[in-house]
């Protein structure tokens, strides 16, 4: 029970210090439409739906299934660590978390990662690349891509013997994978979109679609808590992708960690909401588990 309190605890010291040292956030949140803020944030709940529902898939293919709210609990603490702590540590306190409670070979979860990371990156280059083409070469980019990434995950396993140890391969389960990571970019399009056209006129949504694409790489080198600076420099490096001007990209990302603080706030708040009643849900069962006893054998809390 301490380790929960020591988790709520540190976050929330975590979370006063970025703000404490990061003012210009608040500032730019102040300035920035009402109606601005609540689209961004009803887009960022979606998009933590999808990370609920990637998590999923990569549980079914490691045959292992949580309930819904656990499923989203630990995503929670997951985005936490990554926008606060430098690298990815989301994935290694998922894969901690199901190794001792669900028994989740860590191999397994590693390589299942791996092949979301696969997904992520395939689809994050079809943005890039494919904003600035047809619709019909971007989907026949993403089914290619999604056809290569099943063969070679498929020949990868039977290589080094994966499937023996418990993973599912199966081209539903591979499907699912790659059909949640589609719909994290769909989000993570759409909450760019309202940001960019917050701050820029004349947009176009191809130039959006790459701008995401471009956006997304930030997650392979993510050095700084929230991959400060490191997105805003591989957008800057593809303005010739997506043709949107630097002064439009920091304005964009200043509006964006601003919001994202927002919905980080939102979601601690309702993970001690959460905790408080699985907590007090306990000392009810335990108050009347004493009460059915006798008194010399009754449990003191």
């Amino acid at each position: 029970m301490w380790l929960r309190y020591f988790i709520i605890i540190t976050t929330a010291l975590l979370l006063y210090f970025y703000l404490t040292h990061n003012a210009a956030l608040l500032h730019k949140l102040a300035e920035t439409s009402p109606i601005t803020i609540s689209k961004l944030l009803i887009l960022y709940s979606l998009w933590f739906g999808t990370l609920a529902l990637i998590l999923q898939a990569c549980l079914r293919i490691c045959r292992q299934n949580i309930p819904t709210m656990e499923n989203l609990i630990l995503n929670a603490y997951s985005i936490f660590s990554n926008y606060l702590f430098p690298g990815q540590s989301g994935p290694v306190i998922r894969g901690i978390y199901l190794k001792g409670r669900y028994k989740v070979a860590l191999r397994n979860f590693i390589f299942v990662t791996l092949l979301y990371y696969l997904a992520y990156a395939g689809v994050s280059v079809i943005l890039l690349v494919g904003g600035m083409r047809s619709w019909w070469q971007t989907i026949l980019g993403i089914l290619l891509f999604s056809t290569g990434a099943f063969i070679g995950a498929r020949s990868y396993a039977r290589k080094q013997h994966i499937n023996i140890i418990g993973l599912d391969l199966s081209l539903e389960n591979v499907a699912f994978l790659l059909f949640a990571t589609c719909l994290q970019a769909i989000c993570q399009i759409a909450i760019y979109y309202v940001e960019l056209s917050s701050v820029a006129t004349g947009l176009k949504v191809g130039q959006v679609i790459s701008y995401t694409g471009a956006a997304n790489f930030a997650l392979f080198v993510s050095l700084t808590p929230g991959a400060v600076g490191i997105r805003e420099t591989f957008l800057f490096f593809s303005e010739n992708l997506h043709h949107i001007t630097g002064s439009a990209i920091v304005a964009a990302n200043i509006l964006d960690r601003s919001t994202f603080i927002v919905f980080l706030v939102l979601v601690f708040s309702a993970l001690l909401v959460v905790r408080g009643k699985y907590i007090f849900s306990i000392k009810k069962e335990m108050d009347e588990i004493s009460s059915e006893l006798p008194d010399a054998q009754q449990v003191q809390i």
